[in-house]
């Protein structure tokens, strides 16, 4: 009930104290804003005013904003120049080159726990990458989908026609499949 009641003022002056305890003991705030792009101008302007939390000597509370490169073009416009300016460091995660995408895909079997018992073979991963376009987020939904269908078949191998059917159910372009023409005598 009490939070509900405070002003806006109060509410930064209770962050601003709890921020300055954690001095003592090392530590440090941090707020990890997802899907940031699709934040609207006024809260926008609500983290750049979180942005000003400091003492003398530091910065209270690391603001770490993730979003699709349109955040940039978000960040970009007039009204948003004085946050745009006080972001320090800028990365952009670059698609993944088909070796990426093989040791991504593995390191999230292993973390989810698979040892060793299930594959996806070089066209199916060949086929991910084609049809996510090395995009995490896609090559994600796309192994899901894939390890689902494999799964309904009891399938250790996730395969390309797996991955074409996943890839299909999700109602993505589907990959141009490379075809190799021979003439007959030659």
């Amino acid at each position: 009930g009490r939070i509900v009641a405070a002003s806006r003022h109060e509410l930064i002056s209770t962050l601003h104290e709890f921020l300055t305890s954690l001095l003592p003991i090392g530590a440090s705030g941090v707020l990890i804003i997802d899907e940031a792009q699709h934040l609207s101008p006024t809260v926008l302007e609500e983290i750049r005013i979180l942005s000003n939390l400091e003492t003398n000597q530091t910065k209270l509370l690391q603001i770490v904003l993730v979003g699709q490169l349109n955040l940039l073009d978000v960040l970009k416009q007039p009204e948003q120049r004085q946050l745009d300016q006080r972001i320090a460091l800028r990365t952009v995660l670059s698609p993944l080159g088909r070796l990426e995408l093989e040791a991504y895909v593995m390191h999230r079997l292993s973390v989810a726990g698979e040892m060793g018992q299930l594959a996806f073979d070089d066209a199916a991963l060949d086929m991910v990458q084609s049809a996510s376009a090395g995009i995490p987020r896609l090559i994600n939904l796309i192994c899901d989908r894939g390890l689902m269908i494999g799964a309904q078949s009891d399938a250790r191998v996730i395969t390309a026609q797996m991955i074409e059917a996943a890839v299909g159910s999700l109602g993505l372009e589907r990959p141009r499949r490379r075809f190799r023409f021979s003439w007959p005598g030659l």
